[in-house]
């Protein structure tokens, strides 16, 4: 079983990268349009980066 099969290592992996947009989306960017932008982008990543391990996995 490749570390890509796990359902624990899909969501958690793009957990933590979100957490770490989030992170730096709250404490260390000012403008706020620039912000937004990047917390879209983490929940596109919690959505789409699992199913696309997954596809991955499968073949």
């Amino acid at each position: 079983m490749g570390l890509v099969q796990s359902p624990l290592f899909r969501h958690g992996q793009s957990i933590l990268t979100a957490g770490l947009i989030v992170g730096m989306a709250v404490f260390f960017i000012e403008d706020e349009l620039v912000s937004n932008i990047m917390l879209l982008f983490a929940a596109v990543e919690v959505i789409v980066t699992p199913q696309i391990l997954k596809r991955v996995a499968d073949q």
